[in-house]
């Protein structure tokens, strides 16, 4: 097991240095079946998974009960920022997907004035991204349907998830005794809301024996 670095140790110290109420806030969520995430830690955690890959200036922040983010980004050499509010509608685990259906709202992307980029967004419909996913080159392997504002992913059809089958295992065994009500910032936080079935324990704990 990888061992936490110290320059996460610090990062998580001077957090709950800046914020003591976060335990008391932790404690009674964890009461209510709700597991809060400080956004400050998530935008930390992309920064590290993406190994230097993420834009320089990525932000995540709450706006509630959406997350907004926004960075800039290089598309066919032009330098572009862009900025969503992302709500979370649906999470959903089953033994063969999990499925997340998430809405774009307050789509901005910003171009270099009279570039051939900015041209070309004056003639999108910004409103329905969805509806642009079609002249896109590139496909999103975990996309599976994209209309208007809606985005559907499957991330079980990402090849590292679903390789690992371990891990498919064990979301299999989650999704017979937890569901997801819902996922939605509060404040600084992300906060994600659970229903227990501890009825059903007995035959996830023996799928993942068998």
């Amino acid at each position: 097991m990888k061992m936490i670095g110290l320059d996460a140790l610090m990062t998580g110290l001077a957090y709950l240095r800046g914020n003591p109420s976060f335990l008391i806030r932790a404690a009674a969520n964890t009461a209510r079946l709700k597991l809060g995430v400080p956004i400050s830690a998530l935008s930390w955690l992309a920064v590290k998974l993406s190994k230097g890959r993420a834009p320089a200036d990525l932000e995540l922040r709450a706006n509630p009960p959406a997350l907004g983010i926004g960075a800039t980004v290089n598309v066919m050499g032009t330098d572009l920022h862009v900025s969503a509010a992302i709500s979370v509608e649906r999470v959903q685990l089953t033994r063969e997907q999990v499925l997340l259906s998430v809405k774009v709202k307050d789509l901005a992307v910003k171009a270099p004035p009279k570039s051939p980029m900015a041209q070309m967004l004056m003639a999108m419909d910004l409103s329905k991204p969805g509806n642009l996913m079609a002249f896109l080159p590139m496909k999103l392997p975990a996309l599976i349907e994209a209309r208007d504002d809606l985005f559907i992913f499957d991330l079980l059809k990402l090849k590292k998830l679903r390789e690992n089958l371990q891990l498919v295992r064990v979301l299999g065994a989650l999704s017979e005794v937890v569901s997801i009500k819902e996922l939605k910032t509060e404040k600084d936080l992300l906060v994600l809301s659970i229903r227990a079935h501890p009825s059903r324990l007995p035959a996830a704990l023996a799928s993942l024996g068998g």
